[in-house]
């Protein structure tokens, strides 16, 4: 009894891991992460004040902190194009990130991490789980194509006629 029930949950998620809802899981958590880098990422309370920081406040303060901003545009590029690799990539520059620009030794007994740092963070590691556990995308971007090499057989055709005109 109970491995019938294993054996039919099983079947459940398998189903479900092939649907084209599950393509989409790590488009959304690419959105997540965006939306999360606009949120408060740390806060400090000085003094009876209380301050915060987003990670788009973060990225103005300028130097090597003007990186952070690849964060939303992996973000949104990954929620745009199709392919685990956009996907991965995404999460492991969100990940990588979120440790380099993290507070130093001083900063860390101060600051408190808030809900968007926490936010991109588990978005990252969701967009990279689930990015491997979903079927295969097909590449639709023309500009992606292009980058792969693959080429329609219509443009070709259409270029080696033009060549024989002239």
């Amino acid at each position: 009894m109970i491995m019938s029930r294993a054996k039919w949950s099983l079947r459940i998620l398998d189903a479900f891991l092939k649907t084209k809802l599950m393509q989409n899981i790590p488009r959304i958590f690419g959105a997540i992460i965006t939306v999360g880098f606009f949120l408060s990422w740390y806060s400090v309370d000085l003094l009876g004040v209380k301050m915060s920081f987003s990670g788009f406040s973060l990225a103005k303060i300028g130097g090597e902190r003007y990186l952070l901003f690849i964060i939303p545009l992996a973000g949104i590029f990954s929620a745009a194009q199709p392919g685990r690799g956009n996907h991965a990539g995404s999460a492991l520059l969100t990940c990588l990130f979120l440790m380099i620009f993290g507070p130093n030794e001083a900063g860390r007994d101060i600051l408190t991490r808030e809900v968007g740092w926490w936010l991109c963070g588990a978005a990252a590691v969701g967009q990279l789980i689930t990015c491997f556990l979903a079927p295969k995308e097909e590449v639709q971007s023309p500009l992606v194509k292009s980058m792969m090499g693959t080429n329609d057989e219509s443009s070709t055709q259409g270029n080696h006629g033009a060549e024989t005109k002239t």
